[in-house]
């Protein structure tokens, strides 16, 4: 049947704007839920899409919409978790609450560069007196954030535990170079002391 056209190509084939004050129901005869659009599979038994979900009797609501510059957004007034992802098995993979707490059972983060840099022959080490002076000055690590930046622009996972491993790679070469001193103290003290007898 064509419904703005005379040569429908499927079995409902309509040109223009379709508008249903009760919603949309494919797949189900019955309707199982309020959402303004329910997509079941063909055997009637498994919601596929639900969109613009009523919660109860009251005015939560949860919406979907892609904006017209690709954006998609998920709104969620209710006070359940805005969004749940699960596995096959039916375990959460994640959850996104309405407080912004992600959930996750583990993330990996994509880096380009490592920083083993630091243990090249070539690498500037600061000395630790040039640190302490940096940090009495700026109150903050050489190349790490301030607390003002992280508190404006957020965290970026991936650079700071890239920052971080540089920082720690940095206090071994230090703390290699402390040992090998205490060393040689150690044993330009056991000569003193051999010496003085």
């Amino acid at each position: 049947m064509g419904i703005g056209t005379s040569t429908p190509d499927h079995k409902l084939h309509v040109v223009g704007r379709i508008y249903s004050n009760l919603g949309l129901l494919l797949g189900n005869t019955g309707g199982t839920t309020d959402a303004l659009i329910n997509v079941f599979a063909q055997n009637n038994t498994q919601d596929l899409i639900q969109l613009g979900v009523k919660i109860g009797s009251g005015v939560q609501t949860v919406s979907f919409k892609i904006t017209n510059n690709g954006t998609v957004e998920l709104y969620n007034n209710g006070s359940d978790h805005s969004l749940i992802a699960y596995d096959d098995a039916g375990a959460k993979n994640l959850q996104l609450e309405n407080t912004g707490l992600l959930r996750a059972r583990e993330m990996r983060v994509d880096e380009d560069s490592w920083p083993d840099y630091v243990f090249d022959k070539n690498y500037k080490l600061p000395s630790l007196k040039s640190v302490a002076k940096y940090i009495d000055k700026n109150h903050h690590l050489p190349g790490v954030p301030t607390a003002h930046e992280i508190e404006s622009d957020g965290l970026n996972l991936g650079d700071m535990q890239n920052i971080q491993m540089q920082k720690i790679e940095e206090l071994y070469l230090h703390l290699i170079e402390m040992e090998k001193r205490i060393s040689e103290l150690e044993t330009e003290n056991e000569q003193l002391k051999k010496s003085l007898k």
